[in-house]
């Protein structure tokens, strides 16, 4: 049985005041998830916060059967670990997801969640992912830290970058079943530094759209297009909204406006 966790406890019409209350004294800690997991939220309280507080961890059901028990997931942007922990629950005990969250705060706190709920099939990279392996920066975002990105401001922070070849290729990976994708603008540049992950592992891959430009959207697709991956769907919690290419590029159909919105790419092996 579902035990109540704390989004179901507090009364809507009192979320906004008790929101401001909690923002002000939030001091870190862990909370019970709907699912029953714990779910350390980090001081100070954001929007990735509240959201874990009142809908807990959450991947779209069409992502998750992606995942057999025994695979292998790559989370980029974990953030608070929304994704992480119940794609740690599918792929099970024999399976792995790596957590890949550039903010040194908020990959504390995911890694924090992961222990305490015994989730030793996951671990936490705080590294940036890039088209070229150096040195970046990142520019935290205080009220959202899920809109942190990579910036040459003054007041960014500096952050490890890193190729996602590179990071298999050193630790020996022999399956990939999905890659995730969440870095607010910046999935050109992963991709280019995942073209030799997507080419041999030919994972199923969920991306965040909605921040990218339109010569983004074209670079991106060119890209799928020469590695033979089609736009399969716009996932939704419990369920999918055909898209196809010419749907992303052109941000028409399920692809149409600027709000966020996680697709489904799949290798064409996949679609015979």
């Amino acid at each position: 049985m579902r035990r109540p966790g704390i989004g179901r406890l507090l009364l809507r019409p009192r979320k906004a005041a008790l929101l401001a209350r909690l923002a002000d004294a939030w001091p870190g800690a862990y909370i019970l998830s709907d699912s029953g997991e714990l779910a350390y939220v980090p001081a100070p309280l954001d929007a990735r916060g509240e959201r874990l507080m009142f809908y807990g961890f959450r991947a779209p059901q069409a992502a998750l059967s992606l995942v057999p028990p025994g695979g292998v997931v790559i989370d980029v942007g974990a953030n608070l670990g929304e994704w992480s922990v119940p794609l740690a629950a599918a792929v099970g005990r024999d399976g792995m997801v790596l957590c890949i969250e550039p903010n040194p705060a908020v990959a504390t706190a995911l890694a924090a969640t992961l222990r305490i709920n015994n989730l030793t099939q996951a671990e936490v990279l705080a590294v940036a992912l890039a088209s070229a392996d150096g040195e970046g920066r990142l520019l935290l975002e205080a009220g959202d830290s899920g809109l942190s990105r990579l910036s040459a401001s003054e007041s960014a922070i500096p952050v490890p970058l890193r190729r996602l070849d590179t990071i298999l290729r050193e630790r020996e990976f022999t399956r990939i079943d999905l890659i995730k994708i969440d870095v607010e603008g910046h999935e050109r540049f992963v991709f280019a530094g995942a073209a030799e992950t997507l080419r041999r592992f030919r994972p199923a891959v969920v991306f965040e759209s909605g921040h990218e430009t339109p010569d983004d959207r074209h670079e991106i697709a060119a890209l799928f297009k020469d590695l033979e991956y089609d736009f399969i769907a716009v996932l939704h919690d419990y369920g999918a909204l055909p898209c196809r290419e010419g749907d992303y590029v052109n941000a028409t159909g399920a692809c149409t406006g600027r709000e966020a919105r996680n697709i489904l790419v799949l290798p064409r092996m996949l679609m015979r």
